[in-house]
Parts: C-alpha cells; structure tokens; sequence
C-alpha cells in the first residue's frame, strides 16, 4: 500500500465517522435531555411527596402538642385556682376559728363554766386550722398563727393579760402576710382607731 492509498482509506474513514457523528452528536445531546428532564421530573415528584408528608407529620405532631399543652395549662390553672380558693377558705376558717373564741371569752368573763367549753372547742379548732394551713401557708404565716394563738392560749390561761391591742396587732400582722400570700395587695393595712 503508499502512501496514497492510506490518506485516501483514513480519509473515507474520517468522513463516514464525521458524517455519522454529525448525525449520532444531536441526535444523542437530545436523546440525553430528554431523559435529564425525565429523570429531574420523577425526583422532582418523589421530593413533593416526601416535603408533603414530612409537612403533614410535622403539622400533625404540632397539633398534638399544642393540644397536650393546652391540656396540660388548663389542668395546672385548675389546680392552682384550687389551691387558691381552698387557701383562701382556709384562711378565712382560721380567722374565724379566732374571732368566735375572743368574742365568746369576751361575753364569758363570769361564767368560768362557759369558758372551759369555748376554751376546748378553740384547741380543737385551732389544731384543725393548724393542719388545713400546713397544707398551703408558707412559714411566714405560720409562724404569725402559731404566734398570735400562742398568745391566745396564754391569755386564756390566765398566763398573760387580758391585752386587746396585743392580740389585734398580732392578727394584723398575720392577716397582713396572708394578703399578700394570696395576692390581694402586698401594701400593709394598719390599725386606725382608738381603742
């Protein structure tokens, strides 16, 4: 073979490949497109259905929780405005238990009969306000019942005097720190009068 006849067979051989190329490279840049497209759309979609239920889960975990919140706030609000009711009728018996002592050894000084019964029924009453204000009092209240009853207890043994002004200002002084334990206003009220 020369020289010739290989230019003229390497020739034809690059012309039927650069004839079949220019045909095979659009045809294969479409071919590729399309299914690059085709391809891009099925993730596309897979992508949507995933966003879409992972959105779904989410909004439906979210809605469990703020329910389960809402529950949750609702049985606490019940349970302290429980609390804060049964304090403030505990409170409120405690107050009473005093009062209807001192009134009934006020109107008993010369019975001594009389006054050992309403003595007994104050211990007993006293001992029940103790246990419901163990309950929810905080110490400082405590502590100023036990001191205004200790006092109480005092005068009527006969251990300590008859003193009104002791007594009054030892049940301001409790009633001023259940006001502000039950949130009414932390501002001390005082007495005025002249007795």
């Amino acid at each position: 073979m020369t020289l010739e006849e290989i230019i003229k067979i390497a020739t034809a051989i690059l012309l039927s490949l650069g004839g079949g190329c220019a045909i095979i490279f659009p045809f294969s840049s479409w071919l590729g497109k399309v299914w690059a497209d085709r391809i891009m759309a099925n993730e596309r979609a897979n992508f949507e259905r995933e966003i879409t239920a992972l959105k779904a889960s989410l909004e439906k975990a979210n809605a469990e929780s703020v329910e389960k919140l809402k529950t949750d706030l609702e049985i606490f609000r019940d349970t302290q405005l429980k609390a804060h009711t049964d304090k403030i009728e505990i409170y409120r018996m405690a107050i009473d238990i005093i009062v209807k002592f001192l009134v009934n050894m006020d109107r008993t000084h010369q019975h001594e009969g009389a006054k050992k019964d309403i003595y007994l029924a104050f211990l007993e009453g006293r001992l029940r306000a103790y246990g419901y204000l163990s309950m929810l009092a905080p110490q400082n209240v405590m502590s100023a019942y036990d001191d205004l009853t200790d006092h109480i207890e005092l005068v009527a043994n006969g251990q300590k005097p008859d003193d009104w002004p002791t007594i009054r200002k030892k049940a301001i002084q409790m009633i001023n720190l259940i006001r502000i334990d039950i949130g009414i206003d932390p501002s001390p009220i005082e007495y005025r009068g002249e007795l």
